[in-house]
């Protein structure tokens, strides 16, 4: 398991309305970060009980029984996903258990667990736009100390570009998280005991910033509206702002036009890329999305196993233009497994290393 790892689920997923406790939430977050963007299907997911308690900073003398009861009430519990139905245009209601199966064997210290194949459009595979997703680090929720701190950060996480808000109907929020009908009558309580540790967590261990007002309709609270930040230090504020002047915030307008829409990389990356790619480009007057588009190609064919490191070091250091270790024979093998919707094929990526080329000679 890796902290760096991303959580990647469909919006409507994560709407879903059912209660998970902050284990079941942890240990599900865990299985999902092991999924690869590549995957076509899901498989049997070994898990270490070890591994997954200390990954997850769970603090019990029982973390084994906790965690395996956790498995088991991600088989049982029930949550309800809501959606629209592609072919009759009306609302469709899925009720499911997470996991298909969970297993252990005494003695063994694993969990063998299956996911239900229900889950499939909303965990695999996805496009923003096709599924509407959201993905964090999954660091980011492994300090929080409670369910509803976790439900909120995923809730408010896929809306915090550029300093967005998110409104929710009481009601609504407390069913969201799980929150009994007959909890937290009083508003005032729920506030207290809901609201405010989960700013105070969320905005202290995440990668966000988050506050809230409360809406009154008389004199009855009727609406909680959050506003999210990216949390970004000093350094990363000013770049972001130098961006945003330059009309550059549309990180996933950067991704499509890239083909880095596949790659989970977060906006921090984006920027770092692109911020490498004005500065490469300026010599020789270039198009930055071009230079990563065509960086991005090139680095494909090497199949790194560590894609975001090399591809800022072929940026930095401009491989396209310099590299002369792709042989005819590479070309040709590689020619249409790169040339995939979307992405530059060698043919660009030729062309336009030539006249990055012939602009750095015109400038000496």
């Amino acid at each position: 398991m890796n902290r760096n790892n991303y959580v990647v689920k469909a919006n409507k997923f994560i709407e879903a309305k059912g209660r998970l406790g902050l284990t079941e939430q942890k240990l599900l977050a865990c299985l999902i970060s092991e999924i690869q963007p590549s995957d076509k299907d899901f498989k049997e997911y070994r898990l270490q009980i070890k591994d997954i308690a200390e990954f997850a900073n769970l603090e019990s003398h029982a973390t084994y029984t906790l965690l395996k009861d956790s498995a088991r009430k991600l088989r049982q519990k029930e949550i309800l996903i809501e959606g629209i139905d592609p072919e009759t245009g009306k609302e469709k209601f899925l009720e499911m258990g997470i996991f298909a199966s969970a297993e252990h064997i005494k003695g063994s210290g694993e969990l063998l667990i299956e996911i239900s194949p229900k889950l499939k459009p909303y965990l695999l595979a996805l496009k923003g736009n096709e599924t509407p997703y959201t993905k964090y680090l999954i660091k980011n929720i492994l300090k929080l100390h409670s369910g509803h701190s976790i439900r909120i950060y995923e809730l408010l996480k896929g809306c915090e570009d550029w300093s967005r808000s998110k409104r929710y109907k009481l009601e609504n929020l407390k069913e969201l998280l799980g929150i009994d009908k007959n909890a937290y009558k009083a508003a005032y309580e729920f506030d207290r005991k809901v609201l405010k540790p989960a700013k105070k967590e969320i905005n202290t261990h995440t990668d966000i910033i988050i506050d809230y007002k409360k809406i009154k309709k008389g004199r009855r609270i009727a609406e909680i509206e959050f506003t999210v930040h990216p949390k970004y230090t000093d350094e990363e504020t000013e770049k972001h702002k130098k961006f945003k002047e330059a009309g550059v915030f549309d990180y996933d307008e950067i991704r499509e036009n890239t083909g880095l829409q596949d790659e989970y990389f977060s906006d921090k990356q984006i920027a770092e890329l692109y911020e490498i790619a004005c500065k490469v480009t300026e010599r020789f007057n270039g198009d930055p999305v071009i230079y990563i588009a065509m960086t991005y190609a090139y680095s494909k064919i090497r199949k790194p196993k560590a894609m975001f490191a090399y591809l800022k070091k072929a940026m930095e250091e401009n491989f396209v233009n310099h590299y002369e270790s792709v042989s005819d024979n590479d070309y040709q093998d590689n020619k249409e497994e790169t040339e995939l919707e979307g992405q530059v094929g060698l043919d660009e990526l030729q062309h336009v290393r030539t006249q990055i080329g012939e602009k750095e000679r015109e400038g000496e």
